[in-house]
């Protein structure tokens, strides 16, 4: 009899316990539970987003929001949840809307800044990576996976941000040999052969890491045009001495199987030239391409391609690195 009440006594125990955990994870809420012990789904809470060094943020991520997608696992009543708002308020991290996970690792994904990428639907993790302006809100970074694997016994998530796109840069010099204005109303860059890959759109996944030999698609196109008439490089022209870095874009990231080729209009005539495959042989998400022109007397130069990592200014050697003298 006593045994029995003793028995009785450790149960009660431990439903006490369980209750109080349950609670704790529910922010002061009774939080929908499935039943079955390892399967029982509580609420997710993230604790820290960093991104891996971002120079053309606007805002830091200490006051910024993020959106989260938990696409697995899934039951009828926890179904998949898209695109639910984290905000920083300065201290921590907060949801809109509760996101539950069980004792399976969940599938977390997670996107900045929020509202500023389109997926291919509402319930999709899936976007298009198109040519645009290098600006904070264009600058799309993400994470296809938390740090550490979230589940109901770990409900706390960390994530690194990465980005999703290159930068190219265009630092245009007009050498005080050259004549005219050096108005430049058009540059064109594609490969310097015909029919070799070329990418001014790609479709990314963000639930797919960079390395998926699926992440990125696309057709390839015969290059990028850019009508810069309208800028002031267009109208007033280039002064002598002067460089203009205004030109700075985000392309979809891609490995060149050639030559580049550049063909820039200046003063109502065409210019070419080429950048060597050894020089530039890919666009690399989170790296920043610059490439260096000068316009002589005699032509257009290409006195230089620089390509860097974004979280830092010089990286000396290797590909990181790469100068055309």
């Amino acid at each position: 009899m006593f045994l029995r009440k003793q028995r009785k006594m450790k149960h009660i125990l431990a439903n006490m316990m369980m209750a109080i955990v349950l609670i704790a994870c529910s922010n002061g809420g009774m939080d929908p539970v499935d039943n079955g012990g390892e399967d029982e789904y509580v609420p997710v809470r993230v604790e820290t987003v960093e991104d891996n060094g971002v120079e053309t943020r606007a805002v830091a991520l200490s006051n910024a929001s993020i959106g989260i997608f938990r696409t697995a696992p899934y039951t009828a009543t926890f179904p998949q949840q898209y695109d639910v708002q984290c905000t920083h308020d300065g201290t921590g991290w907060s949801l809109a809307d509760k996101l539950y996970v069980g004792g399976t690792d969940a599938s977390l994904h997670v996107y900045y800044p929020y509202g500023k990428v389109t997926f291919n639907g509402d319930n999709s993790t899936v976007t298009a990576l198109t040519v645009k302006d290098n600006t904070a809100d264009n600058d799309f970074c993400y994470a296809d996976a938390p740090l550490a694997a979230v589940n109901n016994r770990n409900p706390v998530a960390s994530f690194l941000l990465k980005h999703a796109y290159a930068g190219v840069k265009f630092s245009i010099a007009c050498h005080s040999t050259y004549p005219l204005k050096c108005k430049l109303t058009k540059i064109v860059m594609k490969p310097a052969t015909s029919g070799k890959r070329f990418y001014v759109e790609r479709s990314m996944d963000i639930s797919k890491s960079a390395a998926d030999a699926g992440q990125l698609g696309g057709s390839t196109a015969s290059g990028w045009t850019l009508d810069t008439s309208a800028l002031a490089m267009g109208t007033a022209g280039i002064a002598q001495g002067s460089t203009d870095v205004s030109i700075s874009k985000l392309f979809p990231p891609q490995d060149f199987e050639d030559n580049t080729q550049l063909i820039l209009t200046i003063d109502g005539s065409e210019y070419s030239v080429t950048i060597p495959y050894e020089t530039l042989k890919a666009l690399k998400a989170g790296y920043l391409s610059t490439i260096f022109l000068e316009v002589k007397g005699t032509g257009v130069d290409i006195s230089g391609v620089k390509v860097y990592p974004w979280d830092t200014s010089v990286v000396p050697g290797g590909d990181n690195d790469a100068t055309l003298d």
